[in-house]
C-alpha cells in the first residue's frame, strides 16, 4: 500500500483535492456542458492546488453586475435588480456552498463591478450606477449569500477612501474611470481592434453590438442623430467600450490575488470559465445576463429571459416585490413551483 503520509502523499492529496473542486467548479460552465470537458481545468489547477496547500479558501472572480440597460420601455424592467439577479446571486453562490461541502476551507465568490467602465458611454449616471450596486448588495445580504463579496473600480485600482459613501462615490466616479484608462488603457488598440483581438474579444465585441443598439433606443442624443450618424454611433461605442473593456482586463490581472476567472460572455475556456448566470432550458446555452433582459416563470417552474418588449402580455403578468416591478409569472401559474433553483414563490 503507497504510503500517503511523506511529502508525496500529501502532495498527491492536495492534487487530488483541487482536482475534486475543480471538477464542481467545472459543471457550471458553458464548455462542459457542451462538450463535457473544460479546456482551462489544467490552466486552474495550479491555483486552486496552491491555495489548497496554504489552507485558504477557494477564490473565484467574477466581472459583472454593473447597472441595468438604460431602456426599460423595451428591454427591462426598470433601473434596479429584479429576480434575474436574485437568480444569478443565488446561483453563484451555489458555487461556493457545493465546494463547502468537500473542501473545510470553504470558497467565496468575488463579484467586481464594471459599471464605471461603461456608463457614461451609455448615458447612465455615476448615482444609477451607486444605487443598482447597493441593490445588489441589500439582495446578497437579505438571502444569506456569504459566500459573495464586492469589489468597486477602486479596489482593482487600489485606491483608498470612503468609497461606501454615496457622496463622496459619486465625487470621484469621473476620475477614477479616468484613471483606469490612463493606467491600462491600451491607446492603438481601439484604432487596431481587428488585427490586435483575440478569438474572445471578438466574442465580446460581437456581443456589444448586439446590445448597444437596444441599450441607445431611447437615448436622447443618440435620436438627434441622421440614420448614419446613430450606425457610426453605435460603432463607435462598441469600439470605445472594447478598449475599456481591455483596460479593465488588464486591472483585473495586475490584481495579486490569485482567482479562478469566472465570465458572463462566451469564450474558448482556456483562461476562464463562461457560464449562464441563469440555468437554460438549452444546455450550453449561455442565455441573456439579467441586466440585459426580463426574467418570465412558467407553470412548471422554468424560467424564460425575454426583452421586456417582447413579454406576451397576454400570457403573463407582471409581479411586483419590494415595491418595484420584479418578473412576469404565467397567468395561472400556482403560488408556487419548483425551479431548477429550488422553489420560487410566485404570488
Amino acid at each position: 500500500m503507497a504510503d500517503n503520509t511523506g511529502t508525496n502523499g500529501i502532495e498527491n492529496q492536495n492534487d487530488a483535492k483541487a482536482r475534486k473542486i475543480l471538477h464542481i467548479i467545472e459543471k457550471y460552465g458553458l464548455n462542459y456542458e457542451r462538450t463535457g470537458e473544460w479546456v482551462g481545468f489544467e490552466t486552474f489547477l495550479p491555483v486552486v492546488k496552491g491555495q489548497v496547500e496554504r489552507g485558504e479558501s477557494i477564490k473565484m472572480l467574477l466581472p459583472g453586475f454593473p447597472f441595468k440597460s438604460p431602456n426599460d420601455r423595451t428591454k427591462v424592467l426598470g433601473p434596479l435588480p429584479d429576480l434575474g439577479e436574485e437568480l444569478a446571486l443565488k446561483r453563484l453562490d451555489s458555487i461556493a456552498a457545493a465546494i463547502d461541502e468537500v473542501y473545510e476551507h470553504g470558497a467565496e465568490i468575488h463579484i467586481t463591478s464594471d459599471g464605471l467602465v461603461y456608463n457614461n458611454l451609455l448615458g447612465v449616471s455615476d448615482e444609477t450606477v451607486w444605487n443598482f450596486g447597493q441593490a445588489v448588495r441589500e439582495m446578497a445580504n437579505s438571502f444569506n449569500l456569504t459566500h459573495l463579496s464586492f469589489l468597486r473600480l477602486w479596489d482593482l485600482l487600489g485606491n483608498t477612501g470612503d468609497f461606501k459613501d454615496k457622496e463622496y462615490y459619486l465625487l470621484h466616479a469621473s476620475s477614477i474611470r479616468a484613471e483606469l484608462m490612463q493606467r491600462f488603457g491600451d491607446p492603438a488598440f481601439e484604432a487596431d481592434m481587428a488585427n490586435k483581438s483575440t478569438a474572445d474579444m471578438h466574442l465580446t465585441h460581437k456581443k456589444y453590438l448586439e446590445f448597444v443598439g437596444d441599450d441607445l433606443r431611447f437615448n436622447k442624443d443618440h435620436l438627434k442623430l441622421d440614420d448614419e450618424g446613430r450606425k457610426a454611433n453605435l460603432a463607435n461605442t462598441a469600439r470605445q467600450m472594447m478598449a475599456r473593456w481591455k483596460a479593465f482586463s488588464a486591472a483585473l490581472a495586475s490584481v495579486p490575488t490569485e482567482y479562478v476567472r469566472l465570465s458572463i460572455h462566451d469564450s474558448g475556456g482556456a483562461d476562464k470559465l463562461s457560464m449562464a448566470l441563469i440555468p437554460q432550458r438549452e444546455k450550453g446555452a449561455l442565455g441573456a445576463t439579467p441586466w440585459h433582459s426580463t426574467l418570465t416563470v412558467e407553470s412548471d417552474g422554468t424560467f424564460t429571459q425575454l426583452l421586456r418588449g417582447k413579454v406576451d402580455e397576454d400570457k403573463y403578468e407582471l409581479v411586483e416585490r419590494y415595491g418595484r416591478p420584479y418578473f412576469w409569472r404565467e397567468k395561472g401559474a400556482p403560488e408556487s413551483v419548483e425551479t431548477a433553483m429550488g422553489v420560487l414563490k410566485l404570488s
